[in-house]
């Protein structure tokens, strides 16, 4: 039985303006009138992250853009944006029918698709040999998988929007690795030190534009 959608409202921390928040498993939302990063659980240091304009500017997704393909239906609420190394990467979040938030990973117009990242985190994974340009086994469970390291990079800076889950010891300096099989799997991983780690295991897709509706320009607030 699908869920009906959920949403509350909230207070801005900084300005009280009014938000809606539309996903229980959120646990970040920034405000539309003042920008203010508002962390609704554990909330880390100040300075960790900021909001703003995204600079990723040659997407097709927006806040309110509707997606209807056979793989992946929902609507986006939020976004990141990962400045790594001298390139961005953004996770885009979106929320089914089912009140579940996916992530579509987006690197220079390729999309990976990760599942209920909310619950299907892996923390701790153990990974051998994560290099760029090298094989690695992965073990998670006792099950072991091999992958080829695309990227080894660390983050710079990271910008938030809209609503969003997000692990909270995200910070400036975190090593993250992007890596797929030979399938089209692909391994995502915030590296926080040698014996900790939080990793996504998603697959490469395609999404026809016109399996995507984008929303009316609407002024914040």
């Amino acid at each position: 039985m699908k869920l009906e959608p959920i949403s509350h409202k909230i207070n801005c921390k900084t300005c009280n303006h009014e938000l809606l928040k539309k996903s229980p498993a959120s646990n970040v939302l920034v405000c539309s009138f003042c920008q203010t990063i508002n962390w609704l659980q554990n909330e880390p240091k100040s300075g960790k992250a900021v909001s703003g304009s995204a600079k990723n500017l040659l997407s097709i997704f927006q806040i309110g853009s509707q997606i209807k393909d056979t793989l992946v239906q929902g609507e986006i609420i939020g976004f990141i944006e990962l400045l790594v190394n001298d390139s961005y990467v953004v996770l885009y979040q979106l929320k089914d029918g089912n009140n579940h938030i996916h992530w579509l990973f987006e690197r220079h117009g390729q999309l990976n698709w990760f599942d209920q990242i909310n619950h299907k985190a892996i923390e701790n994974a153990k990974i051998t040999n994560p290099n760029a340009g090298k094989l690695f086994t992965l073990e998670v469970k006792g099950n072991f998988q091999n992958f080829m390291t695309s990227k080894a990079t660390m983050l710079k800076r990271f910008d938030i929007f809209g609503e969003v889950w997000m692990t909270e010891e995200l910070e400036l300096q975190t090593k993250i690795l992007e890596a797929y099989d030979e399938d089209g799997q692909c391994f995502f991983s915030f590296i926080f030190s040698s014996l900790h780690n939080l990793s996504f295991i998603g697959k490469r897709i395609h999404i026809p534009i016109s399996s995507i509706i984008n929303p009316s320009f609407q002024f914040p607030g």
